[in-house]
């Protein structure tokens, strides 16, 4: 029976009691057997972009330097499989949760375990750092599963029970905490002060469950994708899906390889951005709900994580490491400009770029001066435009000098 229609009829008579339903409907899907060791099973860029952690099935934490493509330090200390990496927001420090049921802080730069966070019972399949930096959320299996921490102290502070979710995304004003359900069709929005339930997207329809969310620059809108590939947007203030796609074409019956990995908008927040499990990446135009865009990347095998960059121009993925792979930085890693456009470039600038400095690189790109564009970017200042965005542009304009 629809969840919906069991509340309106008086089976449920209210949201939490509704949640309490996800938590027993809702069990987490067992690894029947491991992927090889050097599979990638989580990703997360830092927040100027210039590296990535990388979580392994061996149970270690790579930090990789994107610009070299070197790991420069490995994080040692889980003893079962990584479910989820995020970033302080300074970029100094790292959060990991794992299948040993330990939230683990580290130090960034020379892998020094800071502090283990102890009490979830049951793997940890999410872990998300505040916009703030003050506040750590990890979501767990057990019955109490969204626990939040001190990010400073590591001292406890409070539970919630929220229902079965495998991410966690702080809105980026840091007022919102969305959780996708992983084996039901909605997305919850969960105030982050109170930690009650303010929405819950996706009752009026049907899908094999929300699998990953983004917020908008505004956090005026989550972008999800699910399981079987559906990719929609939602106005959160409504509640409304405002728009729908179909991130793979993966027959039904082949539910796994369609999962959305990653969803994001573009910079701009026109555009709508996926990648899938079976390497189906597109982009669509919100507003018409064309398709713009899509190239398929079957090099890693089976993708078990992604990420696009905080602009959007760039995608990390994590593969099994079954496929041959070309300009990775493993067997098992690929970073890749999936859709490289002047238009982009252009939309990049407007978004992040300080006014002074808009008109001259506006000025480049009128002229398809890209070699002069990358030389004017890579001279500008953190105040004069923000470091991931510069690596995002320089990125996109050395991808399209190199097209043929």
């Amino acid at each position: 029976m629809k969840l919906k229609h069991m509340v309106e009829r008086g089976l449920l008579a209210s949201a939490s009691i509704l949640l309490s339903i996800f938590i027993a409907l809702s069990p987490v899907k067992a690894q029947t057997q491991p992927p090889p060791s050097n599979s990638v099973s989580a990703v997360a860029w830092s927040p100027d972009s210039s590296k990535l952690a990388v979580a392994l099935f061996d149970y270690t934490i790579q930090i990789w330097d994107v610009e070299t493509k070197q790991v420069f330090t490995t994080l040692k200390g889980h003893t079962k499989w990584i479910s989820s990496v995020g970033w302080s927001p300074d970029g100094n420090k790292l959060v990991s949760g794992s299948d040993d049921n330990a939230v683990r802080i580290w130090d960034a730069q020379n892998g020094q375990l800071l502090n283990t966070l102890e009490g979830h019972n049951e793997t940890v399949f999410a872990v998300a750092w505040s916009p703030d930096g003050k506040k750590i959320a990890s979501m767990g299996s057990e019955a109490t599963r969204l626990r939040i921490w001190d990010a400073d102290t590591g001292k406890f502070l409070a539970a919630y029970d929220v229902g079965n979710t495998t991410q966690l995304v702080w809105s980026p004003d840091g007022h919102q905490l969305a959780v996708p359900y992983s084996y039901s069709d909605i997305v919850g929005v969960l105030s982050t002060t109170t930690f009650e339930m303010l929405a819950l997207l996706g009752i009026d329809h049907d899908s094999l469950g929300m699998a990953v969310v983004a917020w908008s620059a505004d956090s005026n809108r989550l972008i999800s994708g699910s399981r079987d590939g559906v990719v929609r947007i939602w106005d959160v203030a409504s509640g409304k899906s405002i728009a729908t796609f179909r991130g793979s074409d993966v027959k039904p019956q082949e539910r796994e390889d369609r999962t959305a990995r990653s969803v994001a908008f573009s910079a701009d927040g026109l555009k709508a951005l996926s990648a899938n499990a079976d390497g189906t990446i597109r982009t669509w135009d919100i507003a018409t709900g064309k398709t713009l865009a899509t190239i398929q990347q079957p090099t890693l095998g089976t993708i078990f994580a992604a990420s696009w960059s905080v602009y959007g121009n760039r995608l990390v993925l994590g593969g099994t490491g079954d496929g041959k792979a070309q300009s990775v930085t493993n067997s098992s890693l690929q970073i890749i400009v999936p859709f490289p456009s002047l238009e982009d470039l252009q939309a990049t600038v407007k978004q992040c770029a300080a006014t002074a400095v808009k008109s001259n690189l506006a000025t480049l790109l009128d002229g398809k001066q890209l070699q002069q564009f990358v030389t004017a970017v890579k001279a500008l200042t953190s105040d004069q435009i923000p470091p991931a965005c510069a690596a995002d542009l320089i990125a996109v304009a050395e991808a399209l000098q190199a097209k043929p």
